[in-house]
């Protein structure tokens, strides 16, 4: 399946090698191609089109190079003033792929575009000009952009705009068009389609997966945290939601891939190689859902080549037009795919036993499989359990031998001898160490939680953490020290740096019923800060006790050397402090393995900063590039989340401070991470920015829009104007975070 808008366009200047007309990719590609997507049905209601015979507002196309006439250009005597695109040389190529049995679908939405619904009556209504427009609708008085052609179906390419509507638009285009004998008497079938992006759910279209109708899912595995090309890929999710939540329990989800790195400027591109992997992991591990390969675009995947031969797309169709590759010979445990296998071993990451280049690794969780690819160059390292330099471990593919039983659950850590009372007998039990953690499905709202600022409470579920709403669902606990010292089972806060005025056992009871109230949020501790700054001292047991006592869900390594005097050499940063920052992300992530734990880190507005597209990137200052050596290195890639410090560097009324810009250097160095650009609350802000709720609501669309995860806020608990309530609350409806973006914080 492809799509079409030109994009090919971006890297040649020559309208000759721009994309060819639709029936080109029909008949002249080796039949590359089994569905095609007009792109993009862009604005829904659009005046300069006109209206319809019942006054109805048309909607109007942009179809890139290959139709610019309208019905007045062309003269139409019924619509002689109208703006719509008219165009008779597309029909006539639907109508021709449609002969050789391809199906040609028209995609609503774009990334750029005027579009949505005010309410779920609209909805409805716009189904039924869309019927008579594009579809097998026959009734006077509306105009057919593409004359008597007769369009497969239409794909929701939504990346914009409010989530209002769109369950209702597909219920009743399935419902009183495609199934009904007197709008469709022939009993023709038609598609509904979807283009969600990876990050789950997907903000515009998650009500309209859960409810309505879908036959073809093909998620954008690109431009985004979730891309192929990375350690976050989420095809696991997305069947998941086939499996579980899909209105129709056969649907198809497809691998959303960019044909050049060119048409995905924020990351996920990966050659026809590793794509070959990709297909055979999914079609091995998900053989009832995975349907295949989407490729943006159309002129992209027929121009760029795979190899001395094939162009990308017939390479990827030539690859599924044969079987994937068979697992080694005799299995492993009994199995020929990771599937089964994980039902043989306890929960963990592995070595793919099905992967002798050790290119990707086997997540198992309570007998569920997915295969993780490691950041392109790395291998998986199977004693520190992450991808690693294949100089810096040994491939080894191997198979573990199946458990006897699993292993049991840890137990609860007692409370100290020394405690003056038991805890509260309503607080709910801690949790055990993780077995298995991610990031929050969908955009993130990152808090970071003063402890030094946290009113004392009598019982872990009256503090002020364990009533944090659901929209920040990253907490991060501030700060402990990386040199601490602490003994595990005591939950004694001496010697950590953690600076609440409650005991331990509060402060575990008050996690666990964060935990218990918002499933969905994530606790990190944060280590280090602008105060605690001895990681060349770095006690990672302690860390590591810590956060199983406390059942944090990881850490978020807070490095911040106060003068780090970066300088830049034929190119390349380098500063004094790069192997402390690298010894520190490698060390931690050694003792808290990817998958089992999450691993975050706080970056400088100008940390990616001074190399390449980004060498002269303002302001430049002594901590330029203060974060790319911790990027470059193995367990640096690891990260499972960065969070900008996007005010530490100046204010929009200095020369050249720029969080936007920030965030596409920080995505750059981390492709494979989810990045979310940083506020502060005001007044207190070192480099100088003092946030409005206009930035903020332009920095969280702007993130989302970009490949970014979300936002991060320093801190829950800072009072000034806007206060942390108002930014939260903007940054919540702006990315649709939760379905409460009001709740009260409790600070």
């Amino acid at each position: 399946m492809c799509r079409g808008q030109n994009s090919v366009s971006h890297n040649y200047l020559s309208p000759s090698q721009w994309e060819k007309p639709l029936d080109y990719y029909c008949t002249q590609t080796g039949d590359a191609y089994d569905v095609i997507m007009l792109s993009f049905l862009h604005i829904f209601k659009d005046a300069a089109a006109g209206t319809g015979p019942g006054g109805e507002p048309l909607p109007n196309l942009n179809l890139a190079n290959h139709c610019d006439t309208t019905f007045a250009s062309l003269g139409d005597t019924q619509f002689p003033s109208s703006g719509l695109l008219k165009c008779p040389a597309v029909g006539t190529a639907i109508k021709a792929c449609q002969a050789r049995g391809k199906k040609v679908i028209l995609s609503l939405g774009g990334a750029a575009g005027s579009y949505g619904f005010a309410s779920d009556a609209e909805a409805t209504r716009f189904a039924g000009i869309l019927w008579q427009m594009f579809l097998g609708g026959s009734a006077p008085g509306w105009p057919r952009p593409f004359g008597d052609a007769v369009l497969d179906g239409v794909d929701l390419d939504i990346e914009g705009g409010a989530a209002t509507g769109y369950a209702a638009f597909v219920r009743e285009l399935k419902g009183s068009y495609y199934s009904s004998a007197a709008a469709n008497p022939s009993g023709r079938a038609f598609l509904v389609t979807a283009a969600p992006q990876c990050p789950f759910p997907d903000y515009h279209l998650q009500d309209a997966l859960s409810k309505s109708w879908f036959d073809y899912v093909w998620v954008q595995f690109y431009n985004n945290y979730c891309a192929a090309a990375g350690s976050s890929f989420n095809f696991d999710t997305w069947a998941n939601w086939a499996a579980t939540t899909s209105i129709n329990k056969n649907v198809k989800v497809l691998l959303g891939l960019p044909a050049a790195s060119y048409v995905a400027p924020a990351g996920g591109y990966i050659d026809a190689a590793q794509a070959r992997t990709r297909i055979d992991q999914l079609a091995t591990t998900y053989p009832s859902t995975f349907g295949g390969v989407m490729l943006w675009d159309a002129g992209v995947a027929d121009t760029e080549k795979a190899d001395s031969t094939l162009t990308y797309g017939a390479a990827i169709k030539a690859y599924l037009n044969t079987n994937p590759s068979p697992p080694p010979s005799g299995g492993c445990n009994g199995c020929s795919d990771a599937a089964c296998y994980c039902k043989t071993v306890p929960t963990g990451d592995y070595a793919n036993p099905f992967d002798a280049s050790c290119a990707t690794f086997v997540k198992c969780f309570n007998s569920a499989a997915s295969i993780t690819a490691c950041p392109h160059g790395l291998i998986f390292d199977p004693v520190f359990k992450y991808c690693n330099w294949p100089s810096a471990t040994t491939c080894k593919p191997g198979c573990l031998t199946p458990a006897g039983s699993p292993s049991p659950a840890p137990s609860a850590s007692p409370s100290p001898v020394s405690s003056p009372s038991p805890a509260p007998t309503t607080s709910p039990s801690p949790t055990p160490s993780p077995t298995g953690v991610g990031l929050p499905g969908g955009p993130l709202i990152v808090g970071y939680y003063q402890t030094w600022s946290a009113p004392w409470a009598s019982a872990g579920a009256n503090m002020d953490l364990a009533k944090i709403p659901a929209y920040v669902n990253v907490v991060v606990v501030s700060f402990a020290q990386p040199d601490c010292t602490y003994a595990k089972g005591s939950l004694s806060l001496l010697g950590t740096g953690l600076q609440f005025s409650m005991d331990g056992p509060t402060v575990r009871d008050a996690i666990a019923t964060l935990k218990a109230r918002q499933p969905n949020t994530r606790v990190l501790l944060a280590v280090g800060g602008a105060t605690y700054t001895n990681f060349g001292g770095m006690n990672t047991q302690c860390i590591k006790d810590i956060v199983d006592d406390f059942s944090f869900d990881g850490v978020d390594l807070d490095w911040e050397p106060s003068a780090p005097s970066c300088k830049v050499s034929s190119g390349r940063v380098s500063c004094p402090t790069d192997a402390e920052g690298v010894n520190a992300v490698t060390k931690l992530r050694a003792a808290l393995p990817k998958g089992r734990y999450l691993l975050s880190t706080a970056s400088f507005h100008v940390g990616t900063y001074g190399e390449g597209a980004f060498a002269g990137s303002l302001p430049v200052t002594s901590y330029t590039g203060i974060n790319l050596a911790m990027a470059r290195s193995a367990a640096g890639q690891s990260l499972d989340l960065i969070n900008i410090m996007s005010y530490d560097a100046g204010n929009l009324g200095s020369t050249g401070f720029d969080p936007k810009e920030s965030l596409r250097a920080h995505r750059a160095a981390w492709p494979n991470s989810a990045v979310a650009i940083g506020v502060e609350i005001p007044p207190e802000a070192w480099g100088g920015n003092t946030v409005t709720l206009a930035q903020v609501t332009d920095y969280a669309a702007y993130s989302r829009a970009n490949g970014g995860a979300g936002l991060m806020l320093w801190s829950l608990h800072k009072r000034g104007s806007p206060s942390a309530q108002q930014v939260l609350t903007s940054a919540c409806q702006t990315m649709g975070v939760s379905a409460d973006c009001t709740a009260a914080l409790p600070m």
